[in-house]
């Protein structure tokens, strides 16, 4: 005898977030930032020897004794961001100059009866009949490919 497969142990609020009340979720971010902040402030002497080891003293003696050279460094590396930053603009000003009047995109052709009915490998009478239903019973397939459609039509509405 086979045992179905067990169910994830997952309650519906997780499932559902809009399902939890205000007050709830405040403490659930509350109780999230207390327990982040607990765990950094246990590993922050592990952090402090890990930057021992790999050298923070050495960025000390050789980034902040010489100001002048630091200084230069960063100057550098403003002027690159800066150089990035222009040619990322100039680039986007010549594609709006060049592309700002012309709408290369359009919509798309509206699917036929004969379309729907190709590209579900159904008769154009029963996709007329199913686009004229008011509900849609679909049957498929154990490969998901339709196989049945049963369309619901209105009743006329009787004159008053």
């Amino acid at each position: 005898m086979s045992h179905p497969a067990p169910r994830p142990r997952i309650p519906e609020v997780i499932l559902h977030p809009e399902r939890v009340p205000p007050g709830r979720k405040g403490l659930m971010v509350f109780l999230g930032s207390l327990g982040w902040a607990i765990w950094f402030h246990l590993m922050l002497p592990l952090l402090a020897l890990l930057a021992w080891i790999l050298g923070i003293r050495q960025f000390k003696l050789f980034v902040l004794s010489d100001v002048g050279r630091t200084f230069h460094t960063l100057l550098i590396y403003a002027l690159i961001v800066a150089a990035s930053g222009a040619t990322f603009i100039l680039w986007s000003l010549y594609n709006w100059l060049r592309f700002r009047h012309r709408d290369r995109r359009g919509s798309p052709a509206q699917a036929t009866p004969g379309d729907l009915a190709r590209a579900f490998r159904l008769e154009e009478a029963d996709v007329r009949r199913a686009q004229a239903g008011k509900t849609l019973e679909v049957d498929f397939d154990e490969q998901g490919r339709i196989v049945a459609l049963v369309a619901h039509v209105p009743k006329s509405d009787p004159a008053p």
